[in-house]
């Protein structure tokens, strides 16, 4: 590409981002000359000004955007003679952040957006020297590109901020595609492409660093470059097919399809976002309940006409206080028809064309109280913003500005939150014009000032109009609406009532229910004087005189013994009356629907509530025959006609169910007075008859009782399912049994709910109290009960309320004396309960995630990693944990150091957790070996100061620190064979704080310390290093080992004397009086190595202060000594308090050969190549570390706070090493380090797209095996053949090569088997896998997958062209969630038989960084042994192809 042709690129880009804005966005376009210029001017901004606080956060996420933008742009200065390209995306930055202005929360998202489009944004500084002459014509193309990117993204997000004028529609500036997407979908792409571009630069930048190695050694490189070049022509097809330049009528008609379903996705995404409630059945309801021709003179109102006409200006100056003439109050008591209103008027403003030729839309929300979905401010935004995008869904204007809404939610949240759902609507208010919005009820919204108030916001902002239906009683709508704006019902409905009455009465002669000759209109004008203009009172009425138990005598005299005003009170009293005057059964039935009606914590299906009236003792509930014939007519005709029929969304259930409601808020009133009236040792109210509804106290009693009764007796005692081979959906488990999901989800709710309050002196409260402890002490004892009740939770997709039973046991236990019950029983109920509250919360935080995904898990093999006294455990599994007591006192003993002269360390000196702790299996599976480091008590507390440090503390922080290491053996129980103790030198430790220290928030006042304490363990568990230490344990006979250490100085090179300075110790320790310790109580005899229970070696004596460790250096060291002031990092050591500053952190890691012969190094600081080093151990006779190659590589250049994530892999026989650092944009690196020719050579880099996770060796030596995230097989990278001949012959030692092993199959039924053989290792471990490679070119594997909630073996086959592939997995275990589980791996044992038990140890690995304040772990190492039988055979498929499936063993 030419530079004229990129000038014009460039200008063509300007010109169209230019073209594509309005009139009014071009009134405020002008370029901006920098980035700090930009800066300035958003500064500026009046929204910005008055909300500092936040415009600072803002302001921050700005200026790191611009700082990564000016690289970009001063390599597009080296080559375009013109910085008007960068003035034009500053200066279109500054345009949409002035549309965004108005707008907090969108503003917020639009920083956001630049952010992320930042953290994929490649690293244009990376290559400046590329540029200094002429840069490749991809980077050219690159630039290009990345500049309309940006321009683009202006230009979408100017779009969602602009008003829709009804003017032409300006062209894109830059085609995307065949078909639009929305805001979100572009934007993904966009970030697509800044990755595409990232990957760009970094294969051009490899193909510079191999070309220049080629020139600098003359080294025969052709085959890497030729790789990177075959991957970089398929990034240029890939740029072309994103270009779309020529498809075929096939393909068209595939993204057609494709883009249709992506829109319909996008939809539900939209619609899952705004989570609106159900709204559209509350207006459903009140026009059914309408009678024809009623409502009419309200649309007849002066005032409504008036504010139907009116013509609205945005920001027209009114009172900010009021609507003006924007909202209409229609007020009246209870009962007056404000609903059916309601509904009418929504139906008027949407049929009627009267009073606008221009049709506008009609939103509305209808509140109702005990419908948490209905009774919040929020639910009403959610249904405006719901029917808002369904009437407009085709128009991408609006799509793109839900989009851009949901495109950043904050801190993860998956539904709209307040201010996003406040700010779209007035954008989409002001930009569509006028818009009614109808709200019903608002008296019941549960913070209706709140809601007044925005809706004043939005009002007066743009041309909407509101009308609010209420009682009198919202003090806030006095305020808001003026009074010549405000319409009382009153006793306008009555000629509604009269209409309604007429037809009920004609129904009433057809039917025969009058006496002949009786007045019909008469009768009509009796019950209007009685209804006063309450449609409750009509409806109720003529309920009570279509009951069967009246005569027709006794209807007229009803009728006309009303005379005045009645009140809906004495209608509710007459009613209540007609039920008690039936029998016994009548009443109690009436009673239980009525509570469960009035208490229930959620609107009850129609099955739940026959369940819930049934469920009575427990051999009621045990008789599933005992149901009613016709419950709706059953309750209807019992409760007289205060309770309904409808059909109501159930959130739990995630559909719309048959339900019961009272027919009036003002009934549920009703009874809730009565409740509270009733005498608390009665069912009696003050007049003597019996009340139909009971205390709130006495109701949660019974309430509580029957969820118990129902689980108890109701529920299987086994899985839901009747086996654990599927899970029971909430559907199933709704049908079998209806009560289940309730009455599991909320009796500990109502249990809680007794205790407040409860009073001792009632005596009835007390017998119930006495029966629901009866009751719940039987239910803990039904252990596969509680089994079934906990899957049932985790199926209803609820949180067990684990906090409000604990808060009842201690409630039992501290009032046990006043609630004078047995003290047997209230004993062990309140002990259980305590007990079962501390396991929920256990089974929420280590297996929540699985649980919630399958709920069966719980009979499975949880209850064997979390057992409870109260649930039966499994015997298909057992778990062991590999720990042993902090150290402390009892443990740090003369055993350590019995031949030093002062006391051991005090427990004071100790802290009481470790800082870091990794654990390793031997290479047979026989033994587990753990390495833990515990610092200093005055580490462990003054690094959870929070302070920033300085040098005089970490002087004070850094003695007393001691390395634990541990050996167990698990060939049967596990046994802990050693226990030893090392003290770690201070200096040593003193230097790695310096160099590795950090805080995430580097203020005095906050961010704890964070360090990297490098360990490592040999597959023999006889080599250990830590820090630069290498131990070594060798048997010495009898009961005695010898205990040797070498330190490695790391200086082979000038640059790394600044990282290993000479010591300036601490506490100026004499020299070393020898490197090799022996003690008497320290190993076996065994040729094993193991070291005898709780015995340990011991050091020779020296003072307390020179209780060191001082290996000797063996290795080549060179240069002079450098002070630890030349260390990055720190500040000068003369100063006592100065901090410890910078961010130049310096990270290093060790790894062993499996057999013990070498020792790799690498470090890793920023902005420098890395170290790499291999060093060769010596470990018969006298040990020895010799250097035996070194060299560098550049691996990345960022900053070095995000730590890497190592995987090392030695050649089964050569000198070959391979490492990357997985989980990112990483190379992997081979190493022929006994060629002296040859450095570390980078054979393959990762993407973003495809993330590397495994690198290893074939098992015949001849290839390297990748496993990248999102490939089912992974990349065969054949080794130089040159490579595989070493130039100097490995010394042979027949001791150390791998012992005969097994090979392993997955078998047809999901099990692992294994023969004997010399095929895959006994021991299968996660951070390495195992791979066949044949001379034909076809490949097969086995790899753990470990996630976080499983641990799996999956086996893979793929054919020689690599067209057809196969892959099975066998679940081996599933694991908790437990403290650290984060930093592990897994190893897994195989079965040598069938009946055999899979091993697998959990082994820790070292966190990322090292910090005090993490939670302890307490749990890992951890041996699981598993019963064969039970492994889960998850999935076996084809892939792109019919691949054969092959039972037999790998290797053939």
């Amino acid at each position: 590409m030419s530079s004229t042709s990129v000038n014009e690129v460039f200008e063509e880009a300007r010109e169209q981002f230019l073209a594509s804005l309005s009139d009014a966005e071009q009134s405020i376009f002008s370029q901006c000359p920098s980035a700090e210029r930009l800066i300035v001017e958003i500064k500026n901004l009046d929204h910005v000004k008055r909300n500092w606080t936040w415009g600072r956060r803002v302001i921050g996420h700005v200026t790191a955007s611009t700082d990564a933008l000016k690289p970009f742009f001063q390599v597009v200065d080296t080559f375009v003679s013109s910085n008007q390209y960068a003035a034009m995306v500053w200066g279109a930055l500054r345009v949409v952040f002035q549309l965004a202005s108005n707008y907090t929360n969108f503003f917020e998202k639009l920083s956001k957006n630049l952010g992320r489009i930042i953290e994929v944004l490649p690293q244009y500084e990376q290559i400046a020297e590329l540029c200094s002459g002429r840069p490749p014509n991809r980077l050219r193309s690159s630039l290009c590109k990345v500049y309309v990117d940006l321009l683009r993204f202006c230009q979408s997000v100017a779009r969602v901020f602009t008003k829709k004028d009804g003017k032409t529609k300006r062209s894109p500036l830059v085609a995307t595609g065949l078909f639009w997407k929305p805001f979100d979908i572009r934007f993904e792409d966009l970030l697509d492409d800044f990755r595409f571009h990232s990957d760009l630069v970094k294969h051009e930048l490899l193909l510079a660093e191999l070309q220049s190695a080629r020139e600098a050694r003359k080294s025969n490189i052709a085959h890497e470059i030729q790789a990177v070049k075959e991957r970089m022509r398929a990034a240029d097809q890939r740029q072309a097919a994103m270009d779309g330049s020529s498809i075929t009528e096939e393909t068209r008609r595939t993204l057609e399809q494709k883009h249709k379903e992506d829109m319909s996705f996008k939809f539900d995404r939209i619609h899952k976002w705004l989570s609106p409630p159900e709204f559209a059945q509350e207006l459903e309801r009140a026009c059914d309940s309408r009678e024809p021709g009623t409502a009419e003179w309200l649309f007849d109102e002066n005032a409504f006409t008036d504010w139907v006409s009116s013509r609205l200006i945005q920001n027209s100056g009114l009172d900010k206080t009021t609507f003006g003439k924007r909202a209409l109050w229609i007020q009246g008591n209870p009962g007056c028809g404000k609903t059916i209103l309601a509904g009418a008027t929504v139906e008027e403003l949407r049929d009627s064309a009267t009073y606008s030729t221009l049709k506008s839309p009609v939103y509305y929300h209808f509140f109702r109280s005990g419908f948490p979905a209905l009774q919040n401010t929020l639910s009403a935004f959610r249904s405006f913003l719901a029917q808002l995008f369904h009437a407009r869904k085709d128009d991408p204007e609006v799509i793109d500005k839900f989009a851009f809404a949901m495109n950043e939610t904050s801190e993860g949240q998956l539904t709209a939150s307040r201010y996003d759902l406040l700010e779209l609507l007035l954008i989409c208010t002001q930009c569509f014009g006028e818009a009614y919005f109808i709200l019903d009820a608002i008296d019941e919204c549960d913070d209706n000032k709140t809601l007044i108030q925005d809706l004043l916001n939005i009002a007066q902002k743009s041309e909407a109009k509101v009308i609010v239906f209420s009682r009198p009683n919202v003090a806030a709508l006095f305020r808001a609406v003026p009074e010549k704006q405000q319409i009382n019902v009153g006793r306008n409905t009555c000629e509604d009532i009269r209409i309604y009455l007429a037809k009920k009465f004609e129904e009433f002669v057809e039917e025969g229910l009058l006496p002949s000759g009786a007045n019909a209109e008469e009768l009509v004008e009796h019950l209007l004087v009685g209804a006063d203009g309450m449609f409750i009172w009509a409806r109720l009425m003529i309920h009570y005189l279509n009951s069967p138990a009246l005569t027709r005598k006794q209807r007229l005299n009803t009728i006309m013994n009303v005379h005045l005003p009645e009140g809906i009170e004495v209608m509710y009293e007459r009613i209540s009356e007609l039920i008690c005057q039936g029998n016994q059964a009548e009443r109690d039935l009436a009673q239980r629907i009525v509570m469960w009606l009035l208490y229930s914590s959620r609107p009850m299906t129609t099955d739940e509530l026959q369940e819930a009236v049934l469920t009575r003792s427990a051999e009621e509930t045990d008789n599933q025959e005992d149901d009613f014939p016709d419950f709706n007519r059953t309750v209807i005709l019992t409760c007289a006609g205060l309770v309904e029929r409808q059909t109501i969304y159930i959130s739990d259930y995630g559909s719309d169910f048959s339900s019961y409601q009272f027919i009036h808020l003002s009934v549920r009133e009703y009874f809730l007075s009565q409740a509270s009236s009733t005498s608390p040792n009665t069912k009696e109210l003050p007049t003597g008859r019996i009340a139909l509804a009971v205390s709130l106290q006495d109701s949660l009693f019974e309430m509580t009782r029957t969820c118990l009764l129902y689980l108890s007796y109701r529920m299987p005692a086994q899985p839901l399912c009747g086996s654990t081979n599927s899970d029971v959906s909430l559907s199933q488990l709704r049908r079998m049994f209806p009560l289940s999901a309730y009455a599991a989800c909320h009796w500990i709710e109502y249990l809680y709910e007794c205790s407040i309050p409860y009073s001792s002196s009632n005596i009835l409260q007390k017998e119930k109290l006495k029966d629901l402890m009866l009751v719940l002490s039987r239910f803990f004892t039904l252990k596969l009960v509680l089994m079934a009740w906990i899957e049932a939770i985790y199926i209803s997709r609820h949180n067990p309320q684990n906090r409000l039973l604990e808060e009842w046991s201690k409630w039992v236990v501290g009032n046990k004396i006043e609630l004078a019950l047995d003290d047997g029983l209230v004993t062990r109920t309140s002990r259980d309960a305590a007990e079962l509250s501390h396991y929920l919360n256990n089974l929420r935080e280590q297996w929540g995630s699985q649980l919630t995904r399958s709920p069966k898990s719980i009979w499975e093999e949880i209850t064997a990693f979390s057992p409870s006294h109260l649930l039966p455990q499994t015997g298909s599994t057992k778990v062991d944990t590999l720990i042993k007591d902090p150290l402390k006192q009892s443990t740090i003993s003369s055993n350590y150091f019995s031949n030093i002269s002062e006391e051991p360390p005090k427990q004071s000196t100790i802290s009481s957790k470790c800082l870091s702790k990794i654990s390793e299996v031997s290479s047979d599976g026989h033994l587990v070996a753990v390495l833990s480091i515990w610092p200093s008590k005055s580490y462990e507390e003054t690094s959870q100061y929070s302070m920033r440090p300085v040098m005089s503390m970490l002087r004070r922080v850094c003695t007393d620190w001691v390395a634990r290491y541990e050996i167990w053996s698990i060939e049967r129980d596990p046994v802990c064979s050693a226990d030893l103790c090392i003290p770690i030198d201070t200096d040593e430790v003193y230097l790695q704080i310096r160099r590795s220290l950090w805080q995430e928030e580097p203020s005095f006042t906050s961010g704890s310390w964070k360090v990297q304490f490098p360990l490592a363990i040999s597959n023999d568990a006889r080599l250990v290093s830590i820090l630069r230490t290498v131990y070594f344990f060798t048997p010495a006979g009898g009961n005695e080992a010898k205990l040797e250490a070498v330190r490695l100085p790391l200086k082979w090179n000038k640059g790394l004397e600044a990282y290993w300075p000479e010591h300036e110790s601490v506490c100026n320790p004499p020299q070393s009086k020898g490197t090799e310790q022996s003690s008497k109580p320290g190993f076996r005899t065994s040729l094993k190595g193991l070291l005898h229970p709780n015995k340990t070696s011991q050091l020779l004596g020296r003072s307390r202060s020179q209780r060191r460790l001082e290996p000797q250096s063996t290795i080549y060291s060179h240069g002079r000594s450098r002070s630890h002031s030349d260390v990055h990092l720190q500040g000068h050591d003369g100063m006592n308090d100065s901090p410890v500053q910078g961010w130049n952190i310096y990270l290093f890691w060790f790894s062993f050969s499996p057999d013990r012969r070498y020792l790799f190094f690498i470090d890793l600081a920023p902005k420098t190549q890395s170290n790499v080093a291999i060093f060769i151990l010596s470990t018969s006779g006298k040990f020895k570390v010799s250097l035996l190659r070194y060299s560098k590589i550049s691996l990345r250049n960022d900053t070095t706070l995000d730590m890497p994530n190592l995987k090392t892999t030695f050649h089964p026989s050569e000198p070959l090493v391979a490492f990357m650092f997985a989980e990112r944009d990483a190379q992997v690196v081979l190493w022929a380090f006994n060629h002296g020719d040859r450095a570390p050579t980078s054979i393959h880099v990762g993407s973003s797209f495809d993330p590397l996770e495994d690198v290893h060796f074939s098992s015949n030596g001849q290839y390297v095996v990748i496993s990248q995230r999102n490939s089912t097989t992974p990349e065969i990278i054949p080794i130089d053949p040159a490579l595989l001949s070493p130039v100097v012959k490995l010394i042979d030692n027949p001791a150390s090569a791998p012992a005969p092993s097994a090979t392993v199959s997955l078998k047809s039924s999901g099990t692992l088997a294994t023969t004997p053989s010399l095929g895959p290792p006994v021991v299968l471990r996660g951070e390495q896998g195992y791979s066949l490679v044949q001379d034909d070119g076809s490949s097969a594997g086995l790899s753990i997958e470990h996630s976080d909630n499983e641990i799996s073996v999956r086996s893979w086959q793929q054919s020689s062209e690599g067209d057809n592939s196969h892959e099975e997995v066998v679940q081996i275990t599933k694991v908790p969630n437990w403290a650290g589980s984060s930093a592990s791996s897994a190893a897994i044992s195989m079965p040598s038989a069938s009946n055999d038990a899979v091993r697998i140890v959990l082994n820790k690995t070292a966190h990322e960084w090292s910090d005090m304040t993490d939670t302890e772990d307490t749990h890992l190492p951890a041996l699981v042994r598993r019963d064969p039988r039970a492994l889960v055979h998850t999935s076996g498929k084809q892939i792109e192809g019919q691949y054969p499936r092959r039972q037999q063993q790998l290797e053939d």
